[in-house]
């Protein structure tokens, strides 16, 4: 067998697979589409980006400001690096040029026509930071307010835990819900450990996306910004 038959066969299994992943995701897509569409405050729009309703902007773009904490640039835009539109996970997401970031699918359409598939997503993160100057989600340093609270003395962490518990109850009993269905105690110990004060931080925070932010998110930073404050007062 020629190369260019081996060639041709090995695009012929790749496309096949491909087709078999889309026809076994059909049934999976229409009913992710129907939940966002009737149930979600979000939607998919016709580009199959993700919108959020409240805000009426696009949550990849919107979880990238938070973190970045400012406002995108006219030339960036907000690249998924898996091709998967609606995983806006911060794992996925990278600020880049737009000029850079055509520039960095020609790249990908090269490699996959040399080598018959895509870089792996690790090689693409570096290739994305090192040569095409973008900004990594999950690595971008946020905006941090300064503090002189030690954040890692364990004896705070449990009393600021024991504060949050207290008030993701009171704000449980007020609507009515069960308390997990705000935030559960593995996020409440994550925010009592790294102590966010900002909108950017709390974002980081795993179970904290957009919509608990808008809703319970000034509730939880003001308790926490109280917190820290009357540490600082009894240190001083």
């Amino acid at each position: 067998m020629g190369r260019l038959e081996r060639k041709i066969k090995r695009a012929l299994i790749c496309s096949s697979i491909e087709l078999l992943k889309w026809v076994l995701m059909l049934p999976f897509n229409i009913l992710k589409w129907l939940f966002f569409s009737r149930f979600s405050n979000k939607y998919i729009n016709s580009n199959g980006y993700i919108v959020l309703k409240d805000v009426n902007e696009l949550e990849h773009r919107y979880k990238a400001k938070r973190i970045l904490n400012r406002n995108l640039y006219r030339n960036e835009v907000v690249h998924h690096i898996n091709g998967r539109k609606t995983d806006n996970s911060f794992s996925n997401l990278c600020v880049m040029d737009s000029q850079k970031h055509e520039h960095f699918h020609a790249w990908l359409s090269w490699k996959k026509q040399k080598t018959g598939k895509y870089p792996s997503i690790k090689q693409q993160k570096r290739v994305l930071e090192k040569e095409y100057s973008g900004t990594l989600l999950e690595t971008a340093t946020p905006y941090m307010q300064p503090s002189n609270v030690p954040v890692n003395n364990k004896h705070n962490q449990n009393q600021l835990f024991k504060e949050l518990k207290k008030l993701r109850l009171k704000i449980a009993n007020q609507k009515n819900i069960p308390a997990y269905k705000i935030f559960h105690d593995s996020h409440l110990q994550e925010m009592s450990k790294l102590k966010p004060t900002c909108k950017s931080t709390m974002l980081q925070i795993k179970g904290v996306g957009p919509d608990k932010l808008d809703r319970y998110g000034e509730a939880f930073i003001s308790a926490i910004k109280e917190f820290k404050a009357n540490l600082e007062a009894e240190s001083a």
